[in-house]
């Protein structure tokens, strides 16, 4: 059994439907349930952008268990969190699988096995919960990173850029006072990738021209001294042509 503690603040608030709003009928929308106004006690949901009203959105009995969703008006920030009929509280993930709030039950969660299998939803209207419950956080962007496997990294993690990829941290143009600070990612490529293949062969480059070396930028002028030589010297796709006019 666990323990109760604050049992004063609890009674206080037994004649209300806390953690819902009083006006909240806590029945589904076709409805075929209706939870009861004891089942919860209190709740702590701090979703990250969520504009309230932050309500459950639908309680799911299946095949894997028993879950429960929690959304905001805007339906675009979700929490689920899995119903354990042994424990006194439904911890709430994001989809990254962070925790993001906490319902806690009066006693414990044994009535929820007796809910018929189905998927039951709600509105704003029937579930919300008081502004009490709900600490506003502001959305800052980026809080996880997703790996092949399927894996969401979160906390402190650490960026290697390789192959060509450069990672740079940088502040953005934002506000003087508090300009966005951000990971800027650029894939450049890797120059000297070829050198990695076992069959690579370096290229060979002139080092002289009849004993006269390339200037500091590495390169050999070949000109004509007068106008009406008749010795031209152009480019080509194979390389350099040098050839009489006319011949």
């Amino acid at each position: 059994m666990p323990s109760v503690i604050f049992q004063e603040y609890r009674d206080s608030l037994r004649l209300t439907k806390y953690p819902f709003v009083d006006t909240a009928s806590l029945t589904c929308t076709d409805s075929s349930l209706t939870l009861p106004a004891e089942v919860f006690c209190d709740a702590s949901i701090y979703i990250p952008g969520a504009v309230a009203p932050v309500y459950i959105q639908k309680l799911t009995n299946n095949s894997s268990g028993l879950s429960i969703t929690v959304t905001d008006y805007s339906k675009q920030y979700l929490a689920t969190g899995e119903i354990n009929p042994r424990s006194d509280s439904i911890v709430l993930l994001n989809p990254s699988g962070q925790q993001v709030g906490l319902i806690v039950a009066s006693t414990d969660l044994t009535y929820f096995t007796s809910i018929p299998k189905g998927e039951y939803e709600f509105t704003p209207k029937a579930t919300a919960f008081v502004p009490r419950c709900v600490v506003p956080l502001e959305d800052v962007g980026v809080t996880s990173i997703g790996v092949k496997d399927g894996t969401q990294l979160y906390g402190d993690v650490w960026l290697v850029g390789r192959d060509g990829v450069v990672l740079r941290y940088m502040e953005d143009e934002g506000e003087e006072e508090n300009p966005n600070k951000v990971i800027r990612i650029d894939i450049v490529g890797d120059p000297l990738f070829k050198r990695a293949d076992e069959e690579f062969e370096p290229p060979k480059f002139i080092q002289t021209i009849n004993g006269s070396s390339a200037n500091d930028y590495g390169d050999f002028r070949i000109v004509v001294d007068e106008k009406d030589d008749i010795l031209r010297i152009d480019n080509s796709p194979e390389g350099i042509t040098i050839y009489a006019a006319g011949v």
